[in-house]
């Protein structure tokens, strides 16, 4: 009965630490999501900035 006892104890340690890996691996998931949306933000207004004073300079 300890032997089994024991193994079920293993079994729930490990599924505790794959809930952990899982939900750190989905927060690093979205950050690096965050991290291209607001590099994909900041080009476009770098380019909009661009495109206004290139338009400026032509009138």
């Amino acid at each position: 009965s300890s032997g089994s006892g024991s193994s079920s104890s293993s079994s729930s340690s490990s599924n505790n630490s794959n809930n952990n890996n899982t939900i750190i691996i989905t927060i690093i998931i979205i950050i690096i999501i965050t991290i291209i949306i607001i590099i994909i933000i900041i080009i476009i207004m770098t380019n909009l900035l661009i495109e206004t004073i290139f338009s400026e300079k032509h009138f």
